[in-house]
């Protein structure tokens, strides 16, 4: 029996050729290929650079918000040390005015909104006063002293009421920076001795 190279007519080196082609993958579709994995690949890569970009101006924006909040309340505690230092906070006629506090290298407005407001006023009674401490000594009615300068209570006199009050105050400072919208609201509380004729005044 004849096989297909043994018939003839037909040349061998066709049937070589044919077989040949037949059994060689593509190079035109083993590059496309390749092409489409590294486009897909370089995809990839870009979408993972994108998403850590972003996700590093989000933390600096965190960070930089926080720091500018800590500055702002910073800036509200200055100011309202500032403010409290002296007892002209008291006077209701003439209320704190702004502040401006630099801190390294930011300016920040400190606003005294709503103004300084008195709370609460309780009486001191004589009998917890010191007669000897001068900052108590002039609030002891002088029925209660037998002499300005004994500082001896009358016997049956300590009861009587003194010329003083303890009053409390609310401060609240309010800063806002314009470049971040970053806002802080500090409340702060604070006791004052005052004349009890004062104390009825401003705090009705």
């Amino acid at each position: 029996r004849r096989g297909a190279a043994d018939e003839p007519g037909r040349p061998q080196g066709a049937l070589n050729m044919r077989r040949n082609t037949t059994s060689r993958p593509c190079r035109r579709e083993q590059r496309g290929i390749s092409m489409v994995v590294g486009l897909i690949m370089l995809v990839l890569m870009t979408l993972l650079a994108i998403s850590a970009f972003q996700a590093s101006n989000v933390n600096l924006r965190i960070a930089g918000n926080m720091q500018v909040r800590q500055e702002t309340l910073a800036a509200a505690q200055t100011a309202t040390e500032a403010v409290l230092s002296t007892p002209a906070f008291t006077d209701l006629a003439t209320p704190p005015a702004a502040a401006v506090v630099n801190l390294n290298g930011a300016n920040y407005t400190v606003n005294f909104a709503p103004p300084p407001a008195c709370r609460t006023i309780v009486d001191i009674p004589s009998e917890d006063l010191v007669p000897t401490n001068p900052d108590d000594f002039v609030c002891i009615p002088s029925g209660a002293l037998p002499g300005a300068s004994s500082g001896i209570f009358v016997p049956g006199a300590v009861s009587a009421p003194s010329y003083c009050s303890n009053t409390r105050w609310a401060l609240v400072a309010d800063v806002a920076d314009a470049n971040t919208g970053a806002q802080t609201t500090l409340e702060q509380g604070v006791a004052v001795r005052m004349s009890k004729a004062k104390a009825l005044t401003s705090c009705p």
